[in-house]
């Protein structure tokens, strides 16, 4: 009989997190007058102390991304931890990052890739792209390009970026600028990617580029400056001033040069 109230209540405890963690989806994604996401993170964390396993997930996101309490990056770490050890793999994937750039623990990329490995086999693709970047660092070219490859077949801009990377510079491939360029040409044009609109444009400047293009360039870059991409400032700074692809306009390029070291 005793067991058997235990297990009840312990099936009562779970139903109230179920409930509150419901709640505090709804707070979070209303707009208006119904959006209170301090209240949501409270019963997010309400259900998370009781150990539903993806409350605890979203407390590490409100810790991360200052949703309904304020940015603590060693909160969010601590509890991105919590949700990884019970396996949530979306989790798993936010401690490889916080390990593979130092965000509020110490940089570990050993771990990170790790963590990594552990949500990519429980089918986090995002985890694979992530797993490339921990390869390129230990310059092990051939599984960083297969990473990549993975994940940019999926159309994701970040992967056809680092493809593009590893073609151009022959990493884990055989060397191929064609492939390069057309890699950098579809994240810079369909997702409008401001590292890939800075590299193509690099290309585009470039005498050995397969198109010589100074006007391109230039779009390019201020496409990406327009972004906040800081090296890309620079050179529509430098265009401007030197009348690359566009005219000359000191005004303009003190603007842009102002916006670079800001």
């Amino acid at each position: 009989m005793l067991t058997e109230l235990k297990q009840l209540a312990i099936v009562t405890k779970q139903g109230e997190a179920d409930e509150q963690f419901e709640a505090a989806k709804n707070y979070a994604r209303s707009i208006g007058i119904n959006n209170n996401k301090t209240q949501a993170f409270g019963l997010f964390l309400k259900a998370a102390l009781q150990g539903h396993v993806e409350a605890a997930h979203h407390i590490g996101l409100c810790y991360n991304n200052g949703d309904g309490i304020e940015v603590n990056a060693e909160k969010a770490f601590e509890w991105f931890l919590k949700a990884a050890e019970q396996g949530f793999a979306e989790s798993q994937n936010c401690v490889g990052v916080c390990y593979l750039k130092g965000i509020g623990t110490a940089e570990n990329i050993p771990t990170a890739l790790q963590w990594f490995i552990k949500a990519a086999d429980a089918g986090i693709l995002l985890s694979h792209y992530n797993k490339g970047l921990c390869y390129i660092n230990d310059q092990n070219y051939q599984l960083a390009f297969e990473s990549f490859q993975l994940v940019a077949n999926q159309g994701y801009p970040d992967a056809q970026d680092m493809l593009a990377e590893c073609y151009y510079n022959g990493y884990g491939t055989p060397q191929d600028t064609q492939q390069a360029f057309q890699l950098w040409s579809h994240a810079a044009i369909w997702s409008n990617h401001k590292e890939s609109q800075y590299k193509l444009a690099e290309f585009c400047y470039s005498q050995n580029g397969l198109l010589y293009n100074p006007q391109q360039a230039f779009n390019l870059w201020l496409q990406s400056a327009i972004q906040g991409f800081k090296p890309s400032q620079y050179k529509v700074a430098e265009c401007y001033n030197k009348g690359i692809g566009t005219t000359l306009n000191e005004n303009q390029a003190n603007f842009w040069t102002t916006k670079y070291y800001s």
